[in-house]
């Protein structure tokens, strides 16, 4: 069972033109609406990079998934250059405030002078890292917020909509960055990465409403496909880091030309968005791919293939 909206509070600013509203867990959400400007998938990015953040104990706002009656859509509209526009009922995302404003506050700015009394500074690498991964392709934000009787402020990270190449789902397969965390600070948080269970992804994706993809499974399983490859390329990219000459370059290591002695490997799934990904980035890492929707097609594949199949 979802959460109900049950009060709009106030309109928020915002590309999505999101609103403050409380929900009858009795908090109160960032509500990001269907059709919004950015489009749909962004509800679906707030979603999923949430949960992941979450199972790697990163400090981001908690997402839900909130229906809005028919009695309080009719008082919503989107703000557009036709007038306004219906806000319709259904499923919608909300991200939970960080702190009630009864029992404390949240900045959004903290002046430099402050940064010896943020209490979770260690976690500002952890979310360069994540945004590494999931390429976000928005400006990373972070509230600040504190209790009434509190001295230190705590960091909470939020405004996960242009995770995975952003809401067209532009993933590329190779990490690429300006700068980077040191390597003890990445291999923690790729440690981190690496400790939960390799279905984790598709798990908790299948959770997303899938009217906020339009029913497009294909493109979906493609971002998620691309999402792993990448977190294989990550440990790559923080390899590479290492080198001296890398260092500071702004680019990650290409691999070296195809080796006409590379192994090949057989490539069995049945969704051809994924098949199309990984089958994509093993060759450009020089193995020669036999493709297969199935085990029978796999094994017939591996008959014709004139040598070993190594994976």
């Amino acid at each position: 069972m979802h959460l109900h909206l049950v009060e709009h509070v106030r309109a928020l600013r915002g590309g999505s033109e999101p609103q403050l509203m409380r929900a009858s867990d009795g908090y109160l959400y960032v509500v990001k609406f269907q059709d919004n400007p950015q489009g749909s998938r962004v509800l679906a990015n707030e979603l999923l990079a949430s949960r992941l953040a979450q199972q790697l104990g990163l400090p981001v706002a908690k997402a839900e998934i909130l229906e809005l009656p028919p009695n309080l859509a009719k008082t919503l509209y989107f703000e557009t250059p036709e007038g306004p526009r219906r806000i319709f009922p259904g499923l919608h995302v909300g991200v939970r405030l960080v702190i009630s404003p009864i029992k404390g506050r949240i900045y959004d700015f903290l002046p430099r002078a402050y940064a010896d009394q943020i209490r979770n500074k260690e976690h500002f690498s952890g979310i360069q890292m994540f945004d590494l991964w999931t390429c976000n392709r928005d400006t990373r934000q972070a509230v600040y917020w504190k209790r009434s009787q509190q001295k230190k402020f705590t960091v909470t990270f939020i405004d996960n909509g242009h995770c995975f190449g952003g809401p067209n789902w532009k993933l590329p397969l190779d990490v690429t960055a300006d700068c980077f965390p040191s390597v003890a600070e990445g291999s923690y948080w790729l440690a981190k990465r690496d400790s939960f269970p390799t279905d984790l992804i598709s798990r908790l994706a299948a959770e997303i409403p899938t009217e906020w993809y339009s029913n497009d499974t294909g493109g979906l399983c493609g971002m998620l496909a691309r999402l792993v490859v990448r977190r294989t390329d990550l440990r790559r990219f923080l390899a590479a880091s290492r080198q001296p000459e890398l260092q500071g370059a702004g680019q990650s290591a290409r691999p070296k030309k195809p080796d006409p002695e590379a192994e090949t490997i057989l490539l069995v799934d049945d969704e051809p968005a994924v098949r199309e990904v990984v089958a994509d980035w093993l060759s450009s890492r020089g193995h020669k791919v036999l493709e297969a929707s199935d085990g029978q097609a796999g094994l017939e594949a591996a008959k014709r293939h004139l040598g070993p199949a190594h994976k």
